[in-house]
């Protein structure tokens, strides 16, 4: 392990932390969002639940899904990969569900929180390799870098970018005409006379 990396990404997310802690509206936001993303996930296992006929206080869900969250985050496996699988259950057996109801419940649940978008990023991912979205091959590609390179040694200015693309008109001013005829600089940027 290299210890000036560590450090400086220990900075990293020191002064991230700060600049949140400084920014009262944006840490709301965070911490918004953070907790309507826990309580939709503990709604959709609720909704798991019920559909096998389980039922249980939203007080008792909430400790339950917390709790084994709280054990998810142990870095043992990916994601908390069969922590949840089995904590959960034992903990909703714990606070008066079957045994058969919370293992259902848990397991469909699992399998379209955990499972479901893994297969789906998959499928997704494969169309960009073959089919007709596919991306083309890797040599037809320029690199990210190199464009960004291309674009730093060019020199052209904001005017020159203009005059070399020319004007675009408003739809909304060939919209608001009253005359019906052309305006004086509409023979400039197309080329073409005006009525005669």
């Amino acid at each position: 392990m290299n210890e000036d990396r560590a450090a400086a990404g220990v900075r990293h997310i020191g002064g991230r932390l700060e600049d949140l802690a400084a920014d009262r509206q944006l840490l709301a936001r965070v911490a918004g969002w953070a907790a309507a993303n826990w309580l939709l996930d503990a709604a959709a296992l609720w909704v798991f639940l019920r559909a096998f006929g389980g039922s249980t206080d939203v007080d008792a869900l909430l400790v339950a899904f917390g709790l084994v969250n709280v054990l998810a985050v142990i870095p043992i496996t990916p994601g908390g990969l069969g922590i949840i699988e089995v904590a959960l259950p034992s903990t909703l057996v714990g606070f008066g569900l079957t045994r058969s109801t919370a293992l259902l419940g848990v397991a469909t649940w699992r399998l379209v929180q955990f499972f479901f978008p893994i297969v789906l990023g998959g499928v997704l991912y494969a169309t960009l390799r073959v089919g007709p979205w596919s991306i083309q091959r890797r040599e037809r590609l320029r690199r990210l870098r190199d464009i960004a390179a291309d674009e730093m040694d060019n020199n052209e200015s904001a005017l020159d970018f203009a005059v070399r693309f020319g004007r675009r008109r408003s739809p909304v001013s060939d919209l608001d005409r009253t005359d019906g005829g052309t305006r004086p600089d509409d023979d400039e940027d197309e080329g073409v006379s005006g009525p005669a």
